[in-house]
């Protein structure tokens, strides 16, 4: 027989000679956003007998007086002798003389319904008083790889229902660059560490079954390290607390939710591979450049045919944000056709002197409106300075990214609006967020307990960088570029930079995708099906492809198996 399960005692379940064990495997990266499908689920339904050897095994489903009911078992599947995958066996239904049963194969299937704010994060961390506290947020921003979270500040005029009469309740983090200090008070309560991405999914993944490793191929340099959520959950609860607990630092979503949305920024694919035991998250640009790892033209059945392509994105943009409060503005970016050229920096578009209109000025991002009077002047279009979506301006098909990062926020020479005079003269994020903390206002008596939001946004710490006034500060700028608009980084969070997220890692991944939809016939050896992963190009003929979808059918004989299998040309 060519379908075998043994369950975890090691005893083989009685199978007929006919048993139909087949399923489908998709392709995670060419699956819509709906987070309640996990990557590389599949579910094979089947019947099995229930002769005397299976209704001992499976506790004997059969029974009516049977007080333990249906059970699970953790099984393994083989195919000709060839351990292909493990699972859950789950009986649906019973009779005296056979089982309905389904097998669920997915590590991530423990973690489904999990939320972030429930799993291990560490727990109560120590730090002490509040002098400690504010030491060591400091030092968090100074060291950020050093720790699972930072410190720094946003400026965030919502941030409490009621502002007080100090300008500092306006900053989550109010950090002197002055005095080089973080700052917090009844006043202006709002301190909290924003929690290391790297760490978050670290952790998500030791939940997993224990047979199946997990890598992490995404995180591989100092400023994808640095990559962080934000929360508004203030340690100050009407004093400040000497502990931190991460849990309360994260949103209170479901894991997969939050991954999958995630891995829509930076069109990352997680690849569960079944047979080897692993899980890795690669960014898909990466696998774009591999050679194809198998070559599966001799296994054709028939001649190869090309399906209409699918309704691709003509561009990729952040979806809208859902908030809304002083200096508030959306993602976009003028018509190109209205740019009258590109500078790199304010003085080169002063010297220049040109025309009056829109410019964009590449060390800060900006679309600035010029005027050439003199002496020649310039203002931020703040309207325009998100960038907006990529490649084109007006496209019908946008792929709409639901995981925002930060706006910024660049005050104005005299500080006459925005962050208090002792907040750093420098690019500092900027929203409009309700937060979570209990305060006494100066004068008053009774605490206000405040509930914030939950919004999914994230942003990159780029270390102490120099304001205009030439003093440090913890900044977590869009660009990476410092306020001199000297470069710190090499990735801007916005997708229609030079230096953006579309180019960075969307671009491959999208002129990929204007490849044709090929679906094929073709018998497979079992060690081909367990030597292949989602991950892997393959060959057929002249051509590479990605498999988007394998259907595993009926055993043929001699090791081989039907397998049709929808692939994606590669361009």
């Amino acid at each position: 027989m060519a379908w075998r399960i043994r369950l975890k005692t090691g005893e083989f379940l009685d199978t007929p000679e006919d048993l139909s064990l087949g399923f489908e495997m998709n392709n995670q990266v060419f699956a819509d956003s709906n987070s309640s499908l996990l990557p590389g689920t599949f579910e094979p339904n089947f019947t099995l007998p229930l002769t005397q050897h299976n209704r001992v095994l499976l506790n004997y489903p059969d029974l009516v007086n049977n007080i333990s009911g249906f059970q699970e078992y953790d099984v393994q599947v083989f195919l000709y002798g060839q351990l292909l995958y493990i699972g859950t066996l789950i009986i649906k239904s019973a009779n005296p003389t056979t089982a309905s049963c389904k097998i669920i194969s997915n590590p991530l299937r423990s973690i489904k319904s999990v939320k972030l704010n429930q799993i291990d994060l560490g727990g109560d961390r120590e730090i002490g008083n509040s002098t400690a506290m504010l030491a060591h947020a400091k030092d968090t921003a100074q060291a950020p790889l050093d720790y699972d979270y930072v410190f720094f500040p946003i400026y965030n005029p919502t941030y409490l229902n009621s502002w007080t009469d100090d300008d500092r309740c306006k900053m989550q983090n109010h950090y002197d660059p002055d005095l080089e200090v973080f700052q917090v008070s009844g006043d202006y309560p709002a301190l909290m560490p924003f929690v290391r991405v790297e760490y978050l999914i670290a952790r998500i993944f030791s939940q997993i079954d224990a047979e199946y490793t997990f890598e992490n191929r995404f995180h591989t340099t100092d400023e994808l390290k640095r990559i962080v959520v934000w929360n508004g959950y203030s340690l100050w609860r009407d004093a400040l607390t000497e502990t931190i607990n991460l849990k309360n630092h994260v949103p209170q979503v479901s894991q997969t939710e939050w991954l999958k949305k995630f891995m829509g920024v930076f069109c990352l694919g997680l690849f569960p591979n079944i047979f080897d035991k692993t899980i890795k998250l690669i960014p898909l640009k990466d696998i774009l450049s591999r050679s194809s790892k198998h070559n599966w033209t001799e296994k054709l059945l028939y001649p190869i045919t090309i399906d209409s392509p699918s309704s691709i994105p003509q561009a990729y943009d952040y979806a809208d944000y859902d908030e809304t409060g002083p200096y508030s503005r959306k993602n976009g970016r003028p018509k190109q056709e209205d740019v009258l050229g590109t500078y790199n920096d304010a003085d080169e578009l002063q010297t220049a002197a040109p025309p009056a209109g829109i410019y964009y000025l590449t060390n800060r991002e900006w679309y600035v409106l010029f005027n050439p009077d003199n002496p020649p002047s310039f203002q931020i279009a703040r309207y325009y300075d998100e960038l907006g979506p990529a490649p084109v301006f007006d496209a019908e098909r946008v792929f709409e990214i639901q995981m925002q990062p930060m706006h910024d926020f660049w005050p104005n020479s005299d500080f006459t609006q925005g962050p208090p005079n002792s907040a750093p003269r420098g690019p500092i994020p900027f929203c409009n967020l309700p937060g979570d903390v209990v305060y006494t206002i100066t004068g008053e008596t009774d605490p206000i307990a405040q509930t914030g939001v939950d919004a999914l946004r994230w942003l990159i710490y780029r270390g102490m960088q120099p304001d205009l006034n030439g003093n440090s500060y913890p900044c977590a700028c869009a660009p990476p570029y410092d306020a001199w608009g000297d470069p710190i980084d090499t990735l801007s969070t916005r997708l229609g930079s030079p230096v953006g997220i579309y180019g960075a890692y969307w671009q491959q991944w999208h002129n990929m995708l204007l490849g044709k939809n090929v679906p094929v016939k073709m018998a497979l050896h079992v060690n081909d099906l367990v030597a292949f992963s989602f991950e892997d190009k393959v060959r057929i003929g002249s051509m590479d492809y990605f498999v988007k979808k394998l259907q595993v059918g009926k055993p043929i004989g001699n090791g081989y198996i039907y397998v049709d299998a929808q692939l994606v040309s590669i361009i």
